[in-house]
């Protein structure tokens, strides 16, 4: 998870525990098949939760209350020794290949009320919209990064095709480039080495964006330098 995103979900498990009254919170995220833990201690151990607590909570697709040691570790079998009671429920996040959890552990009076329940069904909403909110602002940025790498990346290539076509006697010459996508590999060259010699030059670079575009200027830059060696 960004960095960001930790600290507002931290803040707000804290919230919420003190609200509810609850020794620690927590938040498993899944996006990606990755799996990410956020509570309110700090270092976050994934290793501790795990995908079984996060797999059981999510296919129960209700608010789990566990009022003891046994229950607890029904749905968590790795629970540490010192987790007595949870209460938990899934996510809404709308995000087809994300999913989260947010639960409570160690009630201070033991028992969650119904008014718990109620209260932390309605908070997951508001903090699965926040989840989501993020996730979309984080495809926005990355869509924006990637448009402006590959506006940088044509610049680049076009800056490299020869700015006109050499006049040689006797040769008529023409050139279309049209790439396949925003930004290809593909790039031509002509270098006259004499009023009877031209080296014409066609490449395709594997790849696209920046790196292929850079790729093909260190490439032009070593055939002419080879062309102008003069060697057979």
């Amino acid at each position: 998870l960004k960095s960001d995103l930790v600290a507002a979900l931290r803040s707000i498990l804290e919230e919420i525990r003190k609200v509810i009254g609850t020794e620690d919170g927590f938040v498993l995220f899944k996006h990606s098949e990755s799996l990410s833990c956020v509570t309110c201690g700090q270092p976050n151990d994934t290793a501790v939760y795990g995908d079984r607590l996060f797999n059981n909570l999510a296919r129960s697709g209700r608010v789990v209350v566990c009022e003891d040691a046994a229950a607890c570790r029904e749905v968590w079998p790795q629970a540490p020794d010192s987790v007595d009671s949870m209460l938990a429920t899934h996510l809404d996040i709308v995000e087809e290949d994300a999913e989260a959890i947010i639960g409570l552990i160690n009630k201070a009076t033991r028992t969650f009320t119904a008014g718990d329940v109620k209260l932390l069904a309605a908070l997951a909403q508001q903090v699965g919209t926040i989840i989501r909110n993020f996730l979309v602002h984080q495809k926005v940025v990355t869509e924006e990064r990637l448009s402006r790498e590959l506006e940088i990346a044509a610049e680049i290539q076009e800056s490299m095709l020869p700015p006109k076509l050499p006049q040689l006697g006797g040769l008529s010459m023409a050139v279309s480039s049209i790439p396949a996508s925003e930004v290809g590999g593909d790039f031509y060259d002509f270098i006259t080495l004499d009023d009877r010699h031209l080296v014409v030059i066609i490449g395709d670079v594997s790849g696209k964006g920046i790196p292929a575009a850079m790729l093909t200027s260190v490439t032009r830059t070593m055939l002419r330098v080879e062309a102008m060696r003069g060697e057979p």
